[in-house]
């Protein structure tokens, strides 16, 4: 938890810096969140920060009790409408997906100007992570790792030793040895709704959301085959061997897949070292029901390829990190859209702004006022794309597109856009 709080209040320390000095004014800092009013969390991290800096206030600002996708949607839409968010905290795949996409404020000024050796603090494991085209953008939580949890028992009685390195061909093979239909136990009930983990197998083989192509641009790396591979592993697990439930019976029967091993109706599970923090209150608190009564495991991830045989997983749980407007269109999809408004509008035209929007119908038009090239090359490309505007004239074509909640508004040459 000290290291928790630390991390949070550089992150506050460097937004002192991104605060205009008000003279004789309170500054208050908006943080926002979500699950941080559990066990106080918030007000202490907080409390800790005034007793060092009494002129300079934080709000905390809490969203929800998790920081799944329709917290992720509403915070997006927040910050695209313009709602000011000075410091917030998101997993490491939801800051790194901002961050590529222009979501983040680079850090490395405010680091400077606080003296702090960035990676002497957090490590060159975070300082990689956190690091697009040489600027840092976060401040890292906590570290995370994921394992295989089993039942030793059931692991004994079908006289089977789990390895101490397995590729995911042998994982496979034990969880349909492990497997017993008749008794209602599954060989592993597998994590279908979390994508980190799911891509940790690939991960330890040097497999990476994204690379960099021929121009140098970062675009997706899912057409990899160690990833490709991996996918595959995962769906036969349920849909072809029937070791774990399939994603549509975990959703449909609300399956914990913590609470299957420790009653016994699955073998194996895939998690984090929370699982532990879970097991301890499963056993004393809620439900209560006292000590295992099985010895559990805990192994290494399987691996996708030869290169991952030798790598334990290791990575970072999230990071606080200072949200800006973001632009969610791929370049070449801005370019491929310029071009299109340049020869439908025949004189030069720029997409200018792409904000959520509360009221299609204010925003409308007759469709004989779009030109028919673009409306149908519109909904092909990607959304949203967010980007600050002046406006110089009122010579605008407002579009709709539905079903995505957001305007896209665009104009003739006489929108100047910064």
């Amino acid at each position: 938890m000290k290291n928790r709080i630390v991390a949070l209040m550089l992150m506050l320390v460097m937004l002192i810096s991104v605060v205009p000095a008000m003279a004789d004014e309170e500054v208050t800092l908006t943080w926002v969140g979500a699950g941080w009013l559990q066990n106080d969390k918030a007000g202490k991290i907080i409390a800790k920060w005034n007793a060092i800096h009494p002129d300079i206030k934080v709000n905390y600002v809490d969203q929800g009790n998790t920081v799944d996708q329709a917290y992720l949607t509403n915070f997006d839409v927040m910050v695209g409408g313009g709602q000011v968010v000075d410091v917030t905290y998101m997993t490491y795949g939801d800051v790194y997906n901002r961050i590529l996409n222009g979501g983040a404020l680079p850090l490395d000024e405010y680091i400077a100007a606080a003296g702090d050796d960035y990676e002497a603090m957090y490590g060159s494991l975070t300082t990689t992570l956190l690091n697009y085209n040489g600027s840092i953008y976060g401040v890292p939580y906590a570290g995370n790792t994921f394992k295989v949890f089993y039942n030793k028992d059931m692991v004994a009685a079908k006289g089977i030793t789990i390895p101490e390195t397995w590729s995911i061909e042998e994982f496979r093979e034990i969880a349909k040895q492990l497997t017993d239909k008749e008794n209602g136990i599954n060989g592993v009930t597998f994590p279908y709704g979390w994508q980190d983990i799911i891509y940790a197998p690939a991960n330890l083989s040097g497999w990476f959301m994204t690379k960099r192509d021929a121009d140098g641009n970062i675009v997706p790396n899912f057409e990899d085959e160690t990833f490709k591979k991996v996918m595959q592993w995962a769906k036969d697990l349920a849909d072809v061997d029937g070791s774990s439930p399939s994603l549509a019976t975990i959703m449909a029967e609300s399956i914990n897949r913590r609470r299957t091993l420790m009653t016994g109706t699955a073998a194996m599970i895939l998690d984090g070292p929370y699982t532990l923090v879970w097991t301890q209150n499963y056993m004393f608190n809620d439900p209560g029901e006292g000590k295992l009564n099985f010895e559990l495991g805990v192994a290494e991830l399987p691996y996708a390829t030869e290169d991952g045989k030798n790598v334990s997983y290791n990575t970072i749980a999230g990071a606080f990190y200072v949200p800006k407007l973001m632009n969610l269109l791929s370049s070449s999809a801005t370019s491929a859209l310029k071009k299109l408004l340049t020869t439908c509008l025949s004189l030069p035209a720029l997409i200018c702004l792409l904000l959520p929007s509360p009221s299609p119908s204010i925003l409308t038009p007759r469709a004989s006022s779009i030109p028919k090239c673009i409306r149908s090359k519109l909904p092909s490309l990607q959304w949203p794309l967010l980007m600050k505007l002046t406006l110089v004239s009122t010579t605008m074509i407002p579009l709709w597109l539905p079903p995505t909640p957001c305007a896209i508004i665009c104009s003739r040459p006489t929108m100047r856009c910064s």
